[in-house]
C-alpha cells in the first residue's frame, strides 16, 4: 500500500487523470530547459509517469527526490543544511492500493446544457444513477470513475426544469485545461447587479476594533486549534456510514492523523552595519540592533527642502530639528532645509513652492538631495497628484509624510510617546531612497545579478497591468536598479520581461564593467495555471534577451549566462506545526521543508521567513521552473532565507525575497499613482518606499 498526502480537503492535486496507474511520484520528471514541448511530452509517455501530465513538470532530470540517481552532478532528497526538526502539518495521509484504476470520460449532453447545476442533477436522476451508479466525480464536464464505461453506451435523462429529453454521451478523450493564451480575446464575465451580493470587508469594518478582534478568534486560529478542527473532521468523516461507503468504493482510507515529516531550521543571519559591525536580531526582527550598529552605507542630507502648511510650522520645526538629532547618532550628515511654509494645501500650490525653491535656491555643486512634504491628512487626490509629479519631472527623491502620524493623541496632551521612533524610521526610509542601504547580508555568490519580478493592475487603465522588475548590480546586493512597464496579455508581459533583463544587464555591466555570470529570478504574481508557458515562454525570452546581451557585448560563442527562474507562491493552503513534546507550536523563522509534501513533479520547497506570535504562520512555496546554474537544493533555500532580510523599510524578514517586494512597492506606486515610467534619474534609487 502506498501513501500519498493530500490536503485537508483530502485531494492530491496530483493523482487524478487519464486512465492508467497511479503514479508514485518517484520517476526522475523532465528538464526544465532544453527540450520542446514534444520532446518533453515524449519523455514523459517514455518515463511511464502514469496520471501527471507531462505540461505539469519543471523538476530537472538530476534532481532525485527517492534518492536513486548516482553520480555526483545529481541532487537527493533535498537540503541539508539547518537542525533536522520534527514538523505536520494540516494534510491528511490518503492511503491508495497502487493497482486501483481511475478513469476519465469527457461528458457531453445533447442538447447542450450550460448549467452546471443542471449537468449535475440529470447525472443524480435514477433513470441514470442506476446504471451509472452514485459513485463517480464530476465537475460539469470531466468525469471520474473507478471501472470502465463503455464509450458507445448513452443514457438519458431529462431536463430539471423543462422535463425534455437529454441524451448523455461519454468519451474517454482527455479535455485538458489550459491558460488563456497570448493571442485569444479576453474572456468575459457578465454580472447581473440585482442577482450579486457584496464580500468581503469596508474600510469602516477595518476600523472598527471590536469587530476585527472578535473575527479574529474565527480567523486567527493557533496551531493547536487548527490541528484539532482537522482532527474533528477527521473523525466524522471516519464514523459516517455514507463517507465509508464513498471511500470503500474508491479505494482508499484516510490516516488517524495529520501528516509528519522532518523539516530543518536554517541558523539566524548575521547582518553587517556601519563599519561592519555585525549583530543579530531577536525571533528575525533586529530594529534595537540597527540603531547601535548604524547603516552600512550612508547619505547625507547636505541639501533638502522640506515644505508643511503655515499653521503646523511649530510641528514642523520640530520634525526637522529633532531628524537632525537622530540622524547624528546614526552618523548620519543633516543640513539646515530649506523650509517652504504654506498658506494653502492644494496641490498646485504644494508644487509652487518647490519648484520655486528649485528654481532660486538649489545650487548645481550642491543639488537638493530629498524633498520632504508633510501633509495634512491622507487625500489620495493630492497625494497622487505631487507623487506623479515628482517622481517623473524629477530626480529628486521624496518622503511624504502625514502630520497625524507625528502629532499625539488628544487624551495624551498632544505629545506623542513614539515621536523619536517614527522619526528615525522616516530618517531611515530616506537614507535609502538617496541610495543608502541600513544594513549587509552575507551572500556568498559572485558575479551574480537578483532579480525580483512582480505585477499590479493599474487603476485607470482598464485591462492593463503593470509590471516591474528590481535587479541587484553590486556584489553586496544592496543596490538595486528599477524599472516599469504596463501590458495587456502574456505576449506584452514576455516582451517586457526581455526588455527588462536586458536593461538590467547593460546597468550591471555598466556598474561592475562586465557581464554577470549568472541571474537569479524571482517571479511572483504567478498561479499554478501559468506555470507551463513561464516555464516554456518566459524562461526562452530571458535567456533570448541575455544570449542577445552577451553578443552586443562581443563576448565569445561559449559564453552563457546561467539563469535559475523561480516561481514564488504567497497565497497556499498549507500551514506548518513545529512539535514540542506533546503540543504543536509555529515553526521558527528559517524553517525549511522539502521533502512528504512538496510535489513529485517540481524542484519546491517551503519556507518559512518570519515569526509569529498569532495565528499560524503561513508559510512561502518556491517553485524552480529552470535552472542551470548547478546550484544545490540547500543553497537555494539558505539564499531564499537570506533575501528576506534584505527589505530595508522593514527591520526584520518579509515573507518573499527582498527583489520581489521591492517590485510589488514599485508596482503598487506606479499603478495606484504614477500610471507612467518614472525619471531616469530615480532608477537606481529606492525612491518607491
Amino acid at each position: 500500500m502506498s501513501h500519498h498526502t493530500a490536503e485537508a480537503g483530502f485531494t492530491s492535486g496530483y493523482q487524478t487523470g487519464t486512465t492508467g496507474k497511479e503514479s508514485s511520484g518517484g520517476d526522475q520528471g523532465i528538464s526544465s530547459g532544453g527540450h520542446s514541448s514534444t520532446t518533453r511530452q515524449k519523455t514523459v509517455r517514455d518515463r511511464n509517469l502514469g496520471t501527471i501530465h507531462g505540461d505539469l513538470f519543471t523538476r530537472p532530470l538530476n534532481f532525485d527526490k527517492r534518492g536513486e540517481l548516482e553520480g555526483e552532478t545529481s541532487w537527493t532528497s533535498g537540503g541539508v543544511s539547518g537542525a533536522p526538526q520534527e514538523f505536520r502539518v494540516n494534510f491528511v495521509p490518503v492511503e491508495t492500493f497502487p493497482e486501483t484504476l481511475i478513469y476519465q470520460y469527457h461528458v457531453q449532453f445533447e442538447p447542450d446544457i450550460d448549467s452546471k447545476e443542471f449537468r449535475q442533477k440529470i447525472l443524480m436522476q435514477e433513470s441514470v444513477s442506476k446504471e451509472l451508479g452514485s459513485f463517480f466525480i464530476f465537475d460539469g464536464m470531466i468525469m471520474y470513475l473507478n471501472r470502465e464505461w463503455d464509450r458507445e453506451r448513452r443514457l438519458s435523462g431529462r431536463h430539471p426544469q423543462s422535463g425534455i429529453p437529454i441524451e448523455i454521451r461519454f468519451k474517454n478523450s482527455v479535455c485538458e485545461g489550459k491558460p488563456k493564451q497570448p493571442h485569444e480575446p479576453p474572456q468575459k464575465t457578465y454580472l447581473v447587479p440585482e442577482l450579486c451580493t457584496p464580500t468581503g470587508l469596508t474600510d469602516d469594518m477595518r476600523k472598527d476594533f471590536r469587530l476585527m478582534r472578535a473575527l479574529s478568534h474565527h480567523t486567527r486560529l493557533d496551531p493547536m486549534k487548527r490541528a484539532m478542527s482537522t482532527k474533528e473532521l477527521i473523525n466524522r468523516l471516519q464514523a459516517s456510514i455514507e463517507c465509508q461507503a464513498l471511500f470503500d468504493n474508491w479505494h482508499f482510507r484516510l490516516s488517524d492523523e495529520i501528516a509528519g515529516m522532518i523539516g530543518r531550521i536554517l541558523p539566524p543571519e548575521r547582518m553587517l552595519g556601519s563599519r561592519n559591525f555585525e549583530f543579530t536580531g531577536q525571533k528575525a526582527e533586529w530594529a534595537r540592533e540597527l540603531k547601535r550598529a548604524g547603516s552600512f552605507r550612508t547619505m547625507h542630507l547636505s541639501s533638502w527642502i522640506i515644505i508643511y502648511p503655515r499653521n503646523e510650522e511649530r510641528m514642523a520645526v520640530h520634525f526637522y530639528e529633532r531628524l537632525g538629532g537622530l540622524a547624528r547618532q546614526m552618523d548620519m550628515g543633516v543640513a539646515e532645509p530649506f523650509a517652504i511654509p504654506l498658506d494653502s494645501t492644494q496641490p498646485r500650490d504644494y508644487q509652487n513652492g518647490i519648484q520655486h525653491a528649485l528654481n532660486t535656491a538649489n545650487n548645481p555643486n550642491k543639488p537638493f538631495c530629498m524633498i520632504v512634504i508633510l501633509l495634512p491628512d491622507d487625500n489620495k487626490t493630492r497625494y497622487d497628484t505631487l507623487k506623479k509629479w515628482l517622481c517623473t519631472a524629477y530626480s529628486i527623491p521624496s518622503q511624504c509624510v502625514q502630520l497625524k502620524t507625528l502629532a499625539g493623541k488628544p487624551h495624551a496632551g498632544g505629545e506623542n510617546k513614539n515621536f523619536d521612533s517614527i522619526v528615525l524610521k522616516i530618517l531611515l526610509q530616506m537614507n535609502c531612497k538617496m541610495g543608502g542601504a541600513l544594513w549587509k547580508v552575507k551572500i556568498p555568490l559572485k558575479e551574480t545579478m537578483i532579480v525580483g519580478y512582480d505585477l499590479y493592475h493599474d487603476s485607470t487603465l482598464k485591462g492593463k497591468t503593470v509590471g516591474a522588475c528590481v535587479s541587484t548590480y553590486d556584489k553586496d546586493f544592496t543596490e538595486f536598479f528599477s524599472q516599469t512597464r504596463p501590458h495587456e496579455n502574456p505576449t506584452q508581459l514576455g516582451n517586457n520581461l526581455m526588455i527588462f533583463i536586458r536593461k538590467a544587464l547593460h546597468r550591471y555591466q555598466e556598474a561592475n564593467g562586465q557581464l554577470p555570470k549568472r541571474i537569479i529570478l524571482y517571479r511572483d504574481g504567478a498561479g499554478d495555471g501559468q506555470i507551463p508557458y513561464i516555464r516554456d515562454q518566459e524562461v526562452r525570452l530571458v535567456k533570448d534577451a541575455c544570449a542577445e546581451v552577451v553578443q552586443q557585448a562581443g563576448l565569445p560563442e561559449d559564453f552563457k549566462i546561467l539563469l535559475s527562474f523561480t516561481i514564488v507562491t504567497k497565497k497556499v493552503n498549507m500551514r506548518i506545526f513545529r512539535v514540542l513534546q506533546d503540543t504543536l507550536i509555529n515553526p521558527d523563522p528559517g524553517t525549511v521543508v522539502d521533502n512528504t509534501v512538496t510535489r513529485p513533479e517540481r524542484f519546491d520547497f517551503y519556507l518559512v521567513p518570519q515569526y509569529v506570535n498569532q495565528g499560524t504562520v503561513t508559510p512561502v512555496c518556491y517553485n524552480v521552473v529552470y535552472d542551470d546554474t548547478q546550484l544545490s537544493p540547500d543553497r537555494h533555500q539558505i539564499l531564499a532565507f537570506k533575501l528576506s532580510h534584505m527589505y530595508f523599510n522593514w527591520s526584520g524578514t518579509i515573507r518573499v525575497p527582498a527583489p520581489c517586494q521591492y517590485a510589488h512597492k514599485l508596482a503598487f506606486l506606479v499603478a495606484q499613482s504614477i500610471h507612467q515610467d518614472p525619471h531616469e534619474g530615480l532608477k537606481d534609487k529606492l525612491f518607491f518606499l
